[in-house]
C-alpha cells in the first residue's frame, strides 16, 4: 500500500493515507441537511456562539436566547471549543448546520492524524498508519457522531494523543525540542475546552503514563518531573479562564443531572456483543445505544496479551511499559464501566456529573492502538495491512445515521431557540438539560417582556440581546425586572451610575428599584474583575505556548 506513494515525500504520505482511509467515515456528512441523532440541540447552541460573539462577548458566557428568553450562562458551564470551531465556519459562510457536520468530520481526520503522529514516535510508521485507522474506525467514534450527535466528545478525541506525544518527546531524552511545551499545553487546553468530563476523565491516565515515563529514566528523574509538571500547568493555565469558573460558579446552581448515572452501566455482555437488544440494554436515553468495544478491539486485546506473554522479552523495556499500561488502563476502563465500581463513583467529586458510566469507551478508543506493541515485532508485511482492512471492514457500515432527515437550520432554531416567540416544539423540550440557578424557584413557561414592570417603561433601545437600555418615567418609585437570570457578570446603571441587582421572583430574574421621575437604565454583561485575571493568565499562557511551538531550540 505504501508503494503506491512512493514518489511523495516520506513525510506526508501515510498522512494522505490515513486521510484517504477516514473518507468512508465522513462520507455520510456530505448529504443534505442534519440526521437524527440524540444530541442535536449542539447546532441551536452554536447558533447561541455566533449570537454571544456578535453581540461583543469574548469569552462567551451568557447567551441571550434560551430558558424562554431569560438566556443562561451556557458556555460559563458546557466546553466552548467546538462551538468555537463551528462558529468559525459559520462566520466564513456555512450554515448552522453545515458547519456543525465540517466539524464532526475534521474531528475524525485531525485525531487520526493525531494518532498517527504518537505512534510514529513509538512503532514506526507502518503501525502508525495502523494505530491512526484503528483510532477512527472503532464503534464508540461512530455512535458519537452519528448516533449520539456528540461534538464535545468528538473533537476531544483529537487531543488525547497530542498530550501523550508530548509527555513522551518530554522524557524520551534529556534535551528535547521546547515545541513539545506547546504541543502538550495547547492539547491539554484544547482537550479541557472541548469537553471537561472527557478531561477529567483522561488525567488520571496521564498521569500514570507520566509516572511510567519519568521512572523509565531513573538518572535523571527530577528533570523529566519538573519539564512534565510545566507542560501540565501550563495546559491548565491555557484553560483556566473555563475550567475554574465552571467549578466555583457550580455552587451558583442547583445540584441535580438529568440522567443518574446509576442506570447507565453497561453489562459485561453488552460490551462484548455487536449490538444491543432491548432485552440486554441498560436504561438509556439513546433507546439500544450500542456499547460495543469492537470486534478488532477484543481480537487485539486477546491476541497481543498471549504474544506478549511469549515475547515480552524480545520487546523493549520502554515498549513493554507502555503497554502494561494501555492493557491496565483498559482494565481499570472497563472496570469503572461496570455495577461494581459504584463505590468509586460515590467517592470521588464531580464524577456523578459523568452521568454515563459507558463513557470511558472514549479511554479504551484511545488505548486499543496501544495494544499493537507486541504485534509490531511480527516481521510479516502483510499484517499491518490485515490490520487496516479488518479495521475498516468491520466497522465502516456504522458510519452512517439511522435517519437521514435532511433537517435544514430552520428546524432547530424552531425547536430549540424560543426567541421572538417558543414553538410548540421548543415547550416539550422543557430544557432539563440547563441546571437551575439556585435563585430560581421555578422555570419559566412562557416568554416575558424584556422589561416587565407594573408602570413606568417608555422606550427600549439597544440590541436587546446582552447590552440594553431602557427610558423610564414614573411619578413613583417601582421595581423593574429584567428578563435574564441573576448571574455574576450583570451591571446596570441609572443615569450612568452604578446600581445595585436583586434577584426577583419567582425566576431569579434581574431586579432594581427604579427612582421617581425620568431615567436612563443600562443592563450590561460584561466579564467580572476575578475572570478578567483568569482570561489574561489563559491569554499568556495560550500564547506563551505557541511562542515554544514557533521555538525549534533543544534546551529542555
Amino acid at each position: 500500500m505504501l508503494k503506491v506513494f512512493k514518489k511523495i515525500n516520506p513525510i506526508f504520505h501515510p498522512l494522505i493515507l490515513i486521510i484517504i482511509f477516514s473518507i468512508p467515515t465522513v462520507y455520510a456528512l456530505t448529504a443534505s441537511g442534519f440526521y437524527g441523532a440524540s444530541d442535536d440541540i449542539h447546532i441551536a447552541w452554536l447558533y447561541e456562539m455566533t449570537q454571544t460573539l456578535k453581540n461583543g462577548q469574548f469569552p462567551p458566557r451568557y447567551v441571550p436566547d434560551l430558558s424562554f428568553g431569560f438566556g443562561y450562562p451556557l458556555f460559563n458551564f458546557v466546553f466552548p471549543f467546538p462551538y468555537y470551531l463551528g462558529a468559525l465556519f459559520y462566520f466564513i459562510g456555512f450554515s448552522l448546520v453545515a458547519s456543525t457536520k465540517i466539524v464532526f468530520g475534521l474531528s475524525i481526520v485531525l485525531s487520526g492524524l493525531a494518532m498517527y503522529w504518537l505512534l510514529r514516535q513509538i512503532l514506526g510508521r507502518i503501525y502508525a498508519v495502523v494505530g491512526g485507522v484503528i483510532y477512527i474506525y472503532t464503534p464508540y467514534r461512530a455512535i458519537d457522531i452519528y448516533y449520539r450527535g456528540d461534538i464535545g466528545e468528538s473533537v476531544a478525541f483529537i487531543f488525547f494523543p497530542l498530550v501523550l506525544l508530548a509527555v513522551y518527546q518530554l522524557t524520551v531524552c534529556r534535551v528535547c525540542h521546547r515545541r513539545w511545551y506547546g504541543v502538550g499545553s495547547l492539547g491539554l487546553a484544547g482537550l479541557i475546552l472541548s469537553h471537561n468530563i472527557a478531561a477529567y476523565m483522561f488525567v488520571p491516565l496521564l498521569i500514570l503514563f507520566s509516572t511510567i515515563r519519568i521512572l523509565s529514566n531513573p538518572t535523571d528523574i527530577f528533570r523529566q518531573a519538573v519539564k512534565v509538571m510545566f507542560m501540565f500547568v501550563l495546559g491548565l493555565a491555557g484553560a483556566v479562564y473555563f475550567w475554574l469558573p465552571a467549578i466555583l460558579d457550580s455552587q451558583l446552581v442547583k445540584y441535580d443531572t438529568v440522567y443518574n448515572y446509576v442506570d447507565h452501566f453497561p453489562s459485561l455482555l453488552q460490551l462484548l456483543a455487536p449490538y444491543s437488544t432491548s432485552k440486554l440494554a441498560a436504561p438509556d436515553p439513546y433507546g439500544n445505544q450500542s456499547y460495543y468495544l469492537g470486534t478488532l478491539g477484543i481480537i487485539l486485546l486477546i491476541f497481543s496479551s498471549v504474544f506478549f506473554i511469549r515475547r515480552y522479552k524480545q520487546i523493549s523495556g520502554d515498549r513493554n511499559m507502555l503497554y502494561l499500561w494501555a492493557l491496565i488502563s483498559i482494565a481499570l476502563s472497563i472496570f469503572m464501566m461496570n455495577f461494581r465500581s459504584d463505590i468509586i463513583w460515590k467517592s470521588l467529586p464531580f464524577l456523578p456529573y459523568f452521568q454515563f458510566p459507558w463513557r470511558f469507551l472514549m479511554l479504551t478508543t484511545l488505548l486499543f492502538p496501544f495494544l499493537l506493541i507486541p504485534l509490531s515485532q511480527i516481521p510479516h508485511k502483510v499484517i499491518p495491512l490485515v490490520l487496516i482492512i479488518s479495521a475498516i471492514l468491520t466497522t465502516y457500515q456504522l458510519f452512517r445515521p439511522h435517519d437521514f432527515l435532511s433537517r435544514g437550520d430552520d428546524y432547530y432554531l424552531n425547536r430549540y431557540i424560543p426567541m421572538p416567540k417558543a414553538s410548540e416544539e421548543y415547550k416539550l423540550t422543557k430544557e432539563e438539560y440547563l441546571r437551575l440557578l439556585k435563585l430560581t424557584d421555578v422555570r419559566p413557561d412562557r416568554n416575558y417582556q424584556l422589561f416587565f414592570a407594573n408602570e413606568g417603561v417608555e422606550q427600549i433601545n439597544g440590541d436587546q440581546l446582552l447590552n440594553v437600555s431602557v427610558e423610564t418615567n414614573s411619578p413613583f418609585p417601582f421595581i423593574l425586572n429584567i428578563r435574564r437570570y441573576t448571574f455574576p457578570g450583570w451591571k446596570a446603571y441609572i443615569d450612568g451610575n452604578q446600581t445595585t441587582l436583586g434577584a426577583g421572583r419567582p425566576f431569579g430574574q434581574l431586579s432594581l428599584l427604579i427612582p421617581a421621575g425620568q431615567h436612563n437604565v443600562q443592563i450590561k454583561f460584561k466579564e467580572t474583575d476575578f475572570k478578567l485575571i483568569l482570561d489574561m493568565i489563559s491569554l499568556f499562557a495560550m500564547g506563551l505556548s505557541l511562542v515554544f511551538i514557533l521555538d525549534s531550540r533543544k534546551n529542555v
